[in-house]
């Protein structure tokens, strides 16, 4: 089970509807209890995934951690 915490940078799974969306890489910016805040960095947006969505979509690029 992967772990996720703030400052992360992280890749999007291509199967996605986010990544459709141009989302490719994103940073964490927040961890709640149900939901994780990703913000776009070229795009400059922000969405939230469920955790259950980023167990399996997300993987971690770099751990600033």
């Amino acid at each position: 089970m992967k772990t996720f915490h703030k400052d992360q940078y992280v890749r999007v799974h291509p199967a996605t509807d986010l990544f459709m969306r141009g989302v490719t890489y994103a940073t964490i910016v927040k961890v709640g209890r149900k939901w994780i805040t990703l913000h776009h960095d070229m795009s400059d947006t922000t969405h939230r995934v469920s955790h259950k969505f980023a167990q399996a979509n997300l993987e971690i690029v770099i751990d600033y951690i």
